[in-house]
């Protein structure tokens, strides 16, 4: 049996999952993550096993300092600042004069990535678009009007001046990239992402702070998505053992292997709310944020590939583009969200023509 990893392209040494097995994922895993892992599957073959992904975070340590509510919705969501209209409206009010929090400026008030697309992905499903919607490689969406606003989103956020440097200025678009670690690591702005692979235990309690997982906030009413991958156990049709690797699934998908893997990892269980096999989380409260966060993440359709050439993934649409370039215009104002629209479906157009064949 293969230990939790993530899969890429069309796997061809990979055997189907015992049934009991499969009826227990199918009762206890979301549905999303599970279909998007076997989609191209004769029979399901991969069993999600754990999260893999960026959740919304928020710093409860130091908006409480500057004297802001930080009472949270059900959401786990700060009630004053759930949606992105509030948390503009508060950048807005600091860009006169920017507030500092132990000595220091806060000039960003959420590190939006427009430079590395796969953090910045959740920026454009603000009013609800969501790549491959109709479950084709060849059809990304880019033409959708909801992908156009979200590229008015990040416009948006621009202009209520969420980055700016120390003399002021907006952040330009060529430094808007991977700027994560910072708000983790620096406590540099109240809001941004944390991902599974950072060490936000150790981070916090090192800072002395306290950092809150969430869903991200909505901006007119959508909730924004980012990507969510999950490992995954399979079967190599090789193995020597197969009763074996069958008895040991069996055994992980139960409450107790749940528990062992939260009592003994850093693993966030790929499971659906009100699972019946969930653990108990009461020592692993991040874990349980970041799996509850992760539920409204959007599945990286990593299964996909293109119908004349099963060899490439159909997600490089989106990865090998330039989106970057095109997102840090809209953010510098170098094109309109409606000029860089048209340019991404022609760029997505000439992409898969390539590739598809």
């Amino acid at each position: 049996m293969a230990l939790p990893r993530q899969i890429s392209g069309y796997p061809t040494q990979i055997g189907p999952i015992e049934s009991h097995t499969v009826q227990i994922a199918e009762l206890n895993l979301d549905s999303r993550f599970y279909l998007s892992s076997n989609a191209k599957l004769s029979a399901v073959s991969a069993l999600p096993f754990a999260y893999d992904g960026m959740a919304f975070a928020w710093n409860k340590t130091m908006l409480q300092a500057l004297g802001y509510s930080t009472e949270a919705d059900a959401d786990d969501l700060p009630v004053a600042f759930n949606t992105w209209e509030e948390i503009f409206a508060l950048s807005n009010t600091w860009s006169p004069n920017r507030p500092t929090y132990k000595g220091s400026p806060i000039n960003i008030v959420f590190p939006m990535s427009v430079g590395e697309p796969w953090s910045g992905y959740s920026s454009v499903t603000a009013a609800g678009w969501s790549i491959f919607a109709t479950g084709q490689a060849t059809q990304p969406g880019f033409d959708d009007p909801a992908f156009l606003h979200g590229l008015e989103f990040i416009k948006a956020a621009h202009d209520a001046k969420i980055s700016v440097e120390a003399d002021g200025t907006t952040t330009p678009g060529l430094t808007a990239g991977w700027r994560w670690d910072p708000v983790l690591n620096a406590q540099s702005a109240p809001f941004g992402l944390v991902g599974t692979w950072m060490d936000i235990i150790g981070a916090t309690t090192k800072g002395k702070y306290d950092l809150q997982i969430s869903p991200m906030p909505t901006w007119q009413g959508n909730r924004l998505r980012p990507f969510v991958k999950v490992k995954v156990f399979v079967v190599n049709k090789s193995s020597p053992y197969p009763s074996a690797a069958a008895e040991l699934l069996r055994l992980l998908y139960t409450t107790s292997g749940m528990q062992a893997m939260v009592d003994n990892s850093t693993y966030v269980p790929s499971l659906r709310s009100g699972a019946t096999i969930a653990p108990d989380y009461s020592a692993a409260p991040v874990t349980q944020q970041l799996g509850k966060a992760f539920l409204q993440g959007n599945p990286e359709p990593v299964m996909l590939t293109f119908p004349n050439n099963p060899g490439k993934s159909g997600i490089d649409v989106y990865t090998n583009i330039g989106l970057n370039l095109f997102y840090q215009d809209v953010w510098d104002g170098v094109k309109t969200p409606a000029q860089a629209q048209m340019e991404i479906v022609a760029a997505a157009e000439q992409y898969i023509l390539t590739n598809n064949q």
